[in-house]
Protein backbone atom coordinates (compact mmCIF):
# COMPACT_ATOMS: atom_id res chain seq x y z
CA UNK A 1 0.00 0.00 0.00
CA UNK A 2 1.55 3.22 -1.02
CA UNK A 3 0.34 6.71 -0.32
CA UNK A 4 0.59 10.16 -2.75
CA UNK A 5 -0.48 14.08 -1.58
CA UNK A 6 -1.42 15.90 -4.09
CA UNK A 7 0.45 19.13 -3.67
CA UNK A 8 -0.73 22.93 -5.55
CA UNK A 9 1.35 25.54 -6.98
CA UNK A 10 1.63 27.45 -4.05
CA UNK A 11 2.86 24.17 -1.83
CA UNK A 12 -0.03 23.06 0.31
CA UNK A 13 -1.39 19.32 -0.06
CA UNK A 14 -4.68 19.19 -1.57
CA UNK A 15 -5.78 15.73 -0.94
CA UNK A 16 -3.87 12.29 -0.23
CA UNK A 17 -4.46 9.12 -2.29
CA UNK A 18 -4.57 5.67 -1.06
CA UNK A 19 -2.76 3.30 -3.73
CA UNK A 20 -3.33 -0.43 -3.61
CA UNK A 21 -2.38 -1.43 -7.75
CA UNK A 22 -4.79 -2.00 -9.73
CA UNK A 23 -7.14 0.68 -7.57
CA UNK A 24 -6.47 4.48 -5.87
CA UNK A 25 -8.68 5.81 -3.43
CA UNK A 26 -8.77 9.83 -2.92
CA UNK A 27 -8.98 9.30 1.24
CA UNK A 28 -10.42 12.81 1.27
CA UNK A 29 -13.00 12.56 -1.04
CA UNK A 30 -16.75 11.53 0.22
CA UNK A 31 -17.78 7.77 -0.46
CA UNK A 32 -20.64 9.15 -1.91
CA UNK A 33 -18.68 10.93 -5.18
CA UNK A 34 -16.31 9.21 -7.49
CA UNK A 35 -13.46 8.76 -5.14
CA UNK A 36 -11.41 5.60 -6.68
CA UNK A 37 -9.71 4.93 -9.76
CA UNK A 38 -8.85 1.87 -11.49
CA UNK A 39 -6.24 1.22 -14.06
CA UNK A 40 -7.18 -0.61 -17.44
CA UNK A 41 -4.79 -2.39 -19.33
CA UNK A 42 -1.71 -0.89 -20.46
CA UNK A 43 -2.43 1.47 -17.56
CA UNK A 44 -0.38 2.91 -14.46
CA UNK A 45 -2.81 4.29 -11.89
CA UNK A 46 -0.03 6.22 -10.03
CA UNK A 47 -0.45 7.54 -14.02
CA UNK A 48 -4.12 8.32 -14.07
CA UNK A 49 -3.77 9.36 -10.49
CA UNK A 50 -1.28 12.34 -11.40
CA UNK A 51 -3.27 12.70 -14.58
CA UNK A 52 -6.99 13.62 -12.26
CA UNK A 53 -5.23 15.79 -10.01
CA UNK A 54 -3.37 18.16 -12.77
CA UNK A 55 -1.91 20.59 -12.68
CA UNK A 56 -1.83 19.67 -8.60
CA UNK A 57 1.95 17.37 -8.64
CA UNK A 58 1.84 14.13 -6.33
CA UNK A 59 4.59 13.14 -3.99
CA UNK A 60 4.94 9.87 -2.64
CA UNK A 61 4.72 9.90 0.80
CA UNK A 62 7.42 8.48 3.11
CA UNK A 63 5.11 7.76 6.16
CA UNK A 64 1.74 6.24 6.23
CA UNK A 65 -0.66 8.87 7.36
CA UNK A 66 -1.41 8.95 10.80
CA UNK A 67 1.66 7.71 11.76
CA UNK A 68 4.76 10.29 13.27
CA UNK A 69 8.53 10.02 14.66
CA UNK A 70 8.39 10.57 18.32
CA UNK A 71 9.93 13.33 18.99
CA UNK A 72 10.68 14.64 15.39
CA UNK A 73 8.69 17.41 13.98
CA UNK A 74 7.42 17.64 10.60
CA UNK A 75 5.36 19.83 8.52
CA UNK A 76 1.66 18.85 8.81
CA UNK A 77 -1.27 19.91 7.14
CA UNK A 78 -2.82 22.31 6.89
CA UNK A 79 0.01 24.30 8.75
CA UNK A 80 2.87 23.59 6.73
CA UNK A 81 4.96 26.88 7.15
CA UNK A 82 6.59 25.85 10.00
CA UNK A 83 7.74 22.17 11.70
CA UNK A 84 4.93 20.95 13.90
CA UNK A 85 4.38 17.76 16.08
CA UNK A 86 1.40 15.62 15.78
CA UNK A 87 2.92 13.59 18.95
CA UNK A 88 -0.25 13.86 21.08
CA UNK A 89 0.51 16.42 23.88
CA UNK A 90 -0.38 14.64 26.77
CA UNK A 91 1.98 11.49 26.11
CA UNK A 92 4.87 14.51 26.44
CA UNK A 93 3.55 17.01 28.92
CA UNK A 94 5.92 16.18 31.81
CA UNK A 95 9.14 16.43 29.52
CA UNK A 96 8.08 19.41 27.40
CA UNK A 97 6.97 21.53 30.98
CA UNK A 98 10.49 20.46 32.39
CA UNK A 99 12.59 21.19 29.15
CA UNK A 100 10.88 24.33 28.91
CA UNK A 101 11.91 25.37 32.56
CA UNK A 102 15.35 24.23 32.03
CA UNK A 103 15.74 26.18 28.70
CA UNK A 104 13.92 29.77 30.77
CA UNK A 105 16.81 28.93 33.38
CA UNK A 106 19.87 28.49 30.97
CA UNK A 107 18.18 31.77 29.02
CA UNK A 108 18.04 33.80 32.11
CA UNK A 109 21.97 32.81 33.08
CA UNK A 110 22.55 34.18 29.76
CA UNK A 111 21.57 37.04 30.36
CA UNK A 112 22.94 37.97 33.73
CA UNK A 113 26.76 36.81 32.02
CA UNK A 114 25.70 39.70 29.48
CA UNK A 115 25.35 42.08 32.02
CA UNK A 116 28.46 41.78 32.45
CA UNK A 117 29.93 41.50 29.61
CA UNK A 118 28.43 42.91 26.58
CA UNK A 119 27.83 40.24 23.34
CA UNK A 120 29.91 41.17 20.55
CA UNK A 121 31.74 39.61 18.50
CA UNK A 122 35.07 41.34 19.92
CA UNK A 123 34.05 39.45 23.20
CA UNK A 124 33.49 35.97 21.67
CA UNK A 125 37.20 34.73 22.51
CA UNK A 126 35.84 36.02 26.63
CA UNK A 127 36.10 33.09 28.72
CA UNK A 128 35.90 32.37 32.23
CA UNK A 129 34.04 30.17 34.74
CA UNK A 130 30.35 31.33 34.82
CA UNK A 131 31.04 30.49 30.89
CA UNK A 132 32.30 27.20 31.56
CA UNK A 133 29.39 26.28 34.15
CA UNK A 134 26.76 27.42 31.73
CA UNK A 135 28.51 25.62 28.49
CA UNK A 136 28.38 22.68 30.76
CA UNK A 137 24.46 22.92 31.60
CA UNK A 138 23.64 23.47 27.81
CA UNK A 139 25.51 20.69 26.32
CA UNK A 140 24.48 18.35 28.97
CA UNK A 141 20.44 19.58 27.91
CA UNK A 142 21.67 19.01 24.46
CA UNK A 143 22.85 15.60 25.04
CA UNK A 144 19.88 14.82 27.29
CA UNK A 145 17.63 15.68 24.54
CA UNK A 146 19.48 13.84 21.58
CA UNK A 147 19.11 10.48 23.78
CA UNK A 148 15.86 11.09 24.56
CA UNK A 149 15.07 11.47 20.72
CA UNK A 150 16.88 8.53 20.15
CA UNK A 151 15.42 6.56 22.99
CA UNK A 152 11.59 7.37 21.85
CA UNK A 153 12.47 5.71 18.86
CA UNK A 154 13.89 3.05 20.22
CA UNK A 155 17.55 2.97 18.80
CA UNK A 156 20.27 1.06 20.34
CA UNK A 157 23.70 2.88 20.77
CA UNK A 158 26.38 1.46 18.69
CA UNK A 159 28.51 0.53 21.48
CA UNK A 160 27.85 0.06 25.50
CA UNK A 161 26.61 3.76 26.21
CA UNK A 162 25.50 6.80 23.40
CA UNK A 163 28.39 8.88 21.93
CA UNK A 164 28.58 11.17 19.30
CA UNK A 165 28.56 8.82 16.85
CA UNK A 166 25.10 7.97 17.29
CA UNK A 167 23.99 11.65 18.15
CA UNK A 168 25.30 12.68 14.52
CA UNK A 169 22.21 10.53 13.34
CA UNK A 170 20.17 12.91 14.45
CA UNK A 171 20.93 15.76 12.70
CA UNK A 172 19.57 14.29 8.85
CA UNK A 173 16.80 12.91 10.92
CA UNK A 174 15.53 16.67 11.84
CA UNK A 175 17.66 18.67 9.32
CA UNK A 176 19.22 20.36 12.37
CA UNK A 177 21.54 21.79 10.01
CA UNK A 178 18.76 24.10 8.41
CA UNK A 179 18.04 25.90 11.64
CA UNK A 180 19.18 29.57 12.17
CA UNK A 181 18.23 31.96 14.70
CA UNK A 182 18.63 35.12 16.28
CA UNK A 183 18.76 36.33 19.32
CA UNK A 184 16.05 39.21 19.21
CA UNK A 185 17.56 41.42 22.57
CA UNK A 186 20.72 41.38 21.28
CA UNK A 187 21.49 42.95 17.97
CA UNK A 188 25.12 42.22 18.23
CA UNK A 189 24.80 38.73 17.96
CA UNK A 190 25.02 37.39 14.33
CA UNK A 191 22.48 35.03 13.52
CA UNK A 192 23.61 31.34 14.61
CA UNK A 193 23.26 28.06 12.93
CA UNK A 194 24.84 25.54 15.75
CA UNK A 195 24.45 22.40 13.66
CA UNK A 196 25.79 24.17 11.00
CA UNK A 197 28.47 21.43 10.72
CA UNK A 198 26.26 18.49 10.65
CA UNK A 199 25.42 19.65 6.64
CA UNK A 200 28.69 17.34 6.12
CA UNK A 201 28.22 14.31 7.46
CA UNK A 202 29.36 13.88 10.90
CA UNK A 203 31.20 16.67 11.33
CA UNK A 204 32.55 17.69 14.52
CA UNK A 205 30.50 20.51 16.16
CA UNK A 206 32.74 23.37 17.33
CA UNK A 207 31.00 24.40 21.25
CA UNK A 208 30.19 20.55 21.41
CA UNK A 209 34.55 19.84 21.00
CA UNK A 210 34.69 22.61 23.42
CA UNK A 211 32.60 21.37 25.99
CA UNK A 212 34.48 18.15 26.12
CA UNK A 213 37.80 19.70 26.63
CA UNK A 214 37.18 21.94 28.93
CA UNK A 215 34.81 19.57 31.35
CA UNK A 216 37.93 17.00 31.09
CA UNK A 217 40.64 19.09 31.43
CA UNK A 218 39.94 22.98 32.71
CA UNK A 219 43.63 23.29 33.26
CA UNK A 220 44.65 23.36 29.50
CA UNK A 221 41.38 24.23 27.72
CA UNK A 222 39.92 26.75 30.23
CA UNK A 223 40.14 29.27 27.42
CA UNK A 224 37.69 27.11 25.31
CA UNK A 225 34.87 28.07 27.49
CA UNK A 226 33.96 30.99 25.59
CA UNK A 227 31.23 33.03 24.86
CA UNK A 228 30.79 32.19 21.57
CA UNK A 229 30.81 28.48 22.04
CA UNK A 230 28.05 29.22 24.84
CA UNK A 231 26.27 31.59 22.48
CA UNK A 232 26.09 28.32 20.15
CA UNK A 233 25.48 25.26 22.98
CA UNK A 234 22.50 27.56 24.42
CA UNK A 235 21.20 27.95 20.57
CA UNK A 236 21.27 24.20 20.20
CA UNK A 237 19.17 23.50 23.25
CA UNK A 238 16.73 25.69 21.24
CA UNK A 239 16.84 24.37 18.20
CA UNK A 240 16.49 20.32 19.67
CA UNK A 241 13.04 21.81 21.37
CA UNK A 242 11.84 23.56 17.88
CA UNK A 243 13.08 20.17 16.31
CA UNK A 244 11.05 17.88 18.30
CA UNK A 245 7.77 20.09 18.83
CA UNK A 246 7.63 22.77 16.32
CA UNK A 247 8.88 26.59 16.29
CA UNK A 248 6.04 27.30 17.67
CA UNK A 249 6.54 25.53 20.90
CA UNK A 250 6.16 28.71 23.25
CA UNK A 251 2.65 29.51 22.33
CA UNK A 252 0.78 26.53 23.51
CA UNK A 253 2.16 25.33 26.63
CA UNK A 254 0.37 26.93 29.82
CA UNK A 255 3.27 29.47 30.63
CA UNK A 256 2.78 33.12 31.24
CA UNK A 257 6.66 34.02 30.44
CA UNK A 258 7.56 32.47 27.45
CA UNK A 259 11.29 31.00 26.99
CA UNK A 260 10.60 31.47 22.63
CA UNK A 261 10.50 34.82 23.51
CA UNK A 262 13.82 36.36 23.16
CA UNK A 263 14.44 33.94 19.91
CA UNK A 264 13.11 34.20 16.27
CA UNK A 265 14.50 31.71 13.74
CA UNK A 266 15.54 32.91 10.61
CA UNK A 267 15.36 29.76 8.21
CA UNK A 268 13.68 26.22 8.99
CA UNK A 269 13.94 22.87 7.17
CA UNK A 270 12.45 23.21 4.40
CA UNK A 271 10.49 19.31 4.35
CA UNK A 272 9.43 17.82 1.07
CA UNK A 273 5.63 16.84 0.33
CA UNK A 274 7.00 13.65 0.78
CA UNK A 275 8.03 13.69 4.11
CA UNK A 276 4.78 15.89 5.39
CA UNK A 277 3.02 14.27 8.43
CA UNK A 278 -0.87 14.04 7.54
CA UNK A 279 -3.62 12.87 9.52
CA UNK A 280 -5.15 9.49 9.34
CA UNK A 281 -8.32 9.82 6.95
CA UNK A 282 -9.40 6.12 8.19
CA UNK A 283 -12.56 7.76 10.38
CA UNK A 284 -10.41 6.71 13.44
CA UNK A 285 -7.77 10.14 13.94
CA UNK A 286 -5.81 7.75 15.32
CA UNK A 287 -2.02 8.62 15.75
CA UNK A 288 0.66 6.12 15.33
CA UNK A 289 4.42 6.44 16.48
CA UNK A 290 6.56 4.44 14.19
CA UNK A 291 10.29 4.16 14.74
CA UNK A 292 12.84 6.29 12.74
CA UNK A 293 15.49 4.25 11.17
CA UNK A 294 18.34 6.60 12.21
Amino acid sequence: MDYYVAVNSLGFGQTIWEVDKPNARNMMQPSTLTSTLTEGPGEDVVTLVADDMSPHVIHKLNITPGQYYPRIARPSYPRLDFPSSITPLSDEKVYRADALRQLHFILSTLDDLFLTVEPTEANFSTYGHAFRNLLLIACTEVEMHLKGIMTANNYTPSGSRFTMNDYCKVGPAMRLSEFELKFVQYHTIPNRQPFAAWASASAPLPWYKAYNAVKHNREVAFDQAKMEHVIDAVSAVIVLLAGQFGAHLGQDVDFEERPWKPVKFTSLPQWQPSDWYHSDFSGTGTRRPKNFAF
